[in-house]
């Protein structure tokens, strides 16, 4: 054991391995995995990038060297595909320092260490591991200009756990996979036609019943899906535009029919994803028909899809049970202009204009019973 190591990280190393084999399968527990090797590296913040030739997803620890919204150090799409290809072909495997990491013919690299020496940072300590799903994943730590450069002792420090850390991402990255494809198997079984899309929009996965349906979706280049009806398909090109600009992603209800065989496109933000760097869904699409269903809608769809708050919640399930506005304000215990505020509440949060439309849409989406976390 080293113990220059123990005396600058004051953990044991198993409890550093714990905490890299937990993040696996608690994306919340990468934070502090990067904590720790901030620690054990003598540096001023760790992070931990996922890409690819679309995007680019990035998470660093609290000892942030820069604003959330600069990323990591790649600045545009070009800067991007070049690092992966080198990342790909010619990248060393051990934690290394930037002037052994990158050849002095590295595109635009006199610009990018300028970038970080008006950061104040003086050098970068680095690994990088491929995926098979193509993504590759880069682990970064940096150091403020008065710290100076990275001692090779410190990148051996760190290389102990580059095998562990290949692991996890790699075990992070089937997690997600193996929950987005039970996701879909579910739905199909209910008969609802589903997919999942990445934070660009791309399809990542989809169920038998969706591949079928062609009158509201069709493909499009680069692996993405277009919503057949004009303004439906806007306001999910909206909402996917928000992901890409940094926002959280909205829940929506679209429809995309009318007529007595009305459906509906349900947009569910995934939960917990923005946590898991290692798989990229972001957004369930789940179609549905109007008044299809004689349940009523649980309680964490009506929150998740519509934003309702636990008094809404309640009247819209015991309307959605076929019980009037007034007989839904004795079963509550509320009075009626009460339930009646609840319920224009309601009408503003579903884009819905009367009670009858209202319930018919709270019957299409009492078929969703599976959302992924």
């Amino acid at each position: 054991m080293d113990d220059a190591f123990l005396m600058v990280s004051k953990f044991p190393i198993e409890q550093i391995l714990d905490a890299i084999y937990e993040a696996a399968f608690d994306p919340d527990r990468w934070l502090v995995v990067l904590r720790y090797l901030t620690v054990a590296s003598e540096s001023a913040s760790t992070g931990i990038g996922i890409l690819d030739e679309r995007q680019g997803m990035g998470l660093m620890d609290e000892y942030n060297t820069r604003q959330p919204d600069e990323g990591f150090w790649l600045k545009s799409d070009m800067e991007r595909r070049n690092f992966i290809e080198y990342a790909r072909r010619h990248a060393p495997l051990d934690f290394t320092n930037r002037e052994s990491y990158f050849p002095k013919d590295y595109p635009n690299l006199a610009e990018i260490n300028e970038r970080l020496r008006s950061k104040n940072i003086a050098d970068q300590l680095g690994a990088t591991i491929n995926l098979p799903t193509g993504q590759v994943v880069s682990i970064t730590s940096e150091r403020w200009l008065r710290d100076g450069v990275y001692p090779d002792a410190l990148g051996a420090r760190l290389d102990m756990f580059r095998p562990h850390l290949a692991r996890a991402a790699l075990l992070s990255a089937n997690m997600g996979m193996q929950r987005a494809t039970g996701t879909m198997a579910a739905l199909n079984a209910l008969g609802l036609p589903a997919a999942m899309l990445s934070l660009t929009g791309k399809v990542l996965e989809t169920n038998e019943l969706m591949a079928q349906t062609s009158e509201n979706v069709r493909p499009v280049a680069w692996g993405m899906l277009r919503l057949t009806q004009a303004g439906a398909d806007k306001e999910l090109q909206q909402i996917i535009a928000e992901m890409r600009a940094g926002l959280a992603p909205r829940a929506k209800t679209i429809p995309v029919t009318s007529g007595e065989d009305r459906q509906l496109v349900h947009v569910i933000p995934i939960s917990g994803a923005t946590r898991n760097l290692f798989y990229e869904a972001r957004l369930l699409l789940v179609i549905t028909k109007v008044g299809a269903a004689s349940i009523v809608p649980s309680r964490e769809i009506l929150m998740r899809l519509y934003q309702l708050t636990e008094a809404e919640v309640r009247l819209a399930r015991v309307l959605a049970a076929g019980q009037s506005l007034q007989d839904c304000a004795l079963f509550l215990g509320v009075s009626y202009g009460t339930a009646r505020s609840y319920l224009l509440r309601i009408f503003r949060k579903t884009e819905t204009n009367q009670q009858s439309e209202l319930v018919a849409v709270l019957k299409s989406i009492a078929q969703i019973g599976v959302v992924p976390r």
